[in-house]
């Protein structure tokens, strides 16, 4: 990432742009390290190819200081497992949105599977469910933080047995949703073979997890006017 300062119309103005990735930037650190003074437009300018995750406008900035135009991606981060996808975009100050590229709520991450347990002669086999997979988006890979357009995919769930009485797996995790996308709900464990004493709770099945919802791609979306609207992936509030 990149940054200079420009004078502009009104007062001392700054332009930050942004190429590579970059990952939840402080803005207004930014800002000031280019001689922002507290008023002034502040230009967030997403270069072609660029990435940035987790855009948040800070309450020091004024309203209608702040232009983006985003050339490449804003996004999320990937949701993980049951749950909601990041955001891409967060504002509680009026700012102005020119969007050539993409804006995206991070995909969600898939539902855990169900648990499963079939009993029999006082011992039970038990079965427990695969976890989600991450959803798409900014997701960090243990080393640095990476793009991904799809969900990951869910776990395979375990499986518990009484050799030659029973046996119980639990469901598989769901994958995690593309970007702008909810996750895949995981699946019911299955059970086979004898069940004693039989009865409606044997096997018991556990209900696996709905997958987390897609992110917002802009959460504060009243605050924003839209010169060019783009391409927009996920949930607006």
């Amino acid at each position: 990432m990149t940054a200079r300062w420009i004078m502009a119309s009104g007062g001392q103005g700054v332009i930050l742009n942004f190429s590579g990735l970059s990952i939840n930037p402080d803005l207004l650190a930014l800002a000031r390290a280019q001689g922002w003074l507290g008023y002034g437009k502040i230009t967030i300018n997403v270069l072609s190819g660029g990435d940035v995750g987790a855009l948040v406008i800070p309450n020091d900035f004024p309203d209608e200081s702040v232009i983006i135009i985003n050339n490449g991606r804003i996004g999320g981060y990937g949701g993980s497992r049951n749950s909601r996808g990041g955001t891409g975009i967060y504002t509680r100050r009026k700012i102005t949105v020119t969007n050539n590229g993409t804006i995206f709520g991070g995909g969600g991450g898939g539902g855990d599977g169900g648990d499963v347990q079939i009993c029999a002669y006082s011992a039970c086999s038990n079965g427990s469910g695969g976890s989600g997979g991450a959803g798409g988006g900014y997701v960090y890979n243990g080393t640095a933080y990476e793009y991904r357009a799809s969900g990951g995919s869910g776990s395979q769930g375990t499986t518990g047995s009484i050799s030659g009485v029973n046996s119980a797996t639990g469901g598989r995790g769901g994958n995690g949703g593309a970007v702008g996308a909810a996750g895949v709900s995981g699946d019911t464990g299955t059970a086979s073979g004898t069940a004693e004493p039989s009865g409606p709770s044997n096997p018991s099945y556990s209900t696996p997890s709905s997958g987390g919802p897609a992110g917002y791609y802009v959460d504060g979306n009243s605050y924003v006017t839209w010169l060019v609207t783009g391409t927009r992936l996920g949930d607006v509030i």
